[in-house]
């Protein structure tokens, strides 16, 4: 669990803040991504652990999907 938390590397590979709708409240935020900002033990921690594992997928598909299309540009706007 320290690992997860103190590796800046790592913390930026599970960091889904920016998923957050503009006047969507933290609590409701929470709610839906709570398996990428709270550190648990066990999934079952985490009510509807499975459909966020579900639209974890989708994002990665989506960002995979956006780099492929054009890997070059997409390193020019994401290096500074």
């Amino acid at each position: 669990m320290k690992i997860r938390t103190s590796n800046f590397r790592l913390a930026m590979l599970t960091d889904w803040r920016d998923f957050k709708e503009e006047n969507e409240s933290l609590a409701d935020f929470k709610d839906r991504f709570s398996i990428w900002i709270c550190v648990f033990d066990d999934t079952n921690e985490i009510s509807n652990w499975k459909a966020q594992q579900v639209q974890s997928v989708l994002f990665a598909e989506q960002w995979f999907s956006n780099i492929q299309s054009n890997p070059e540009q997409w390193i020019i706007d994401n290096t500074h």
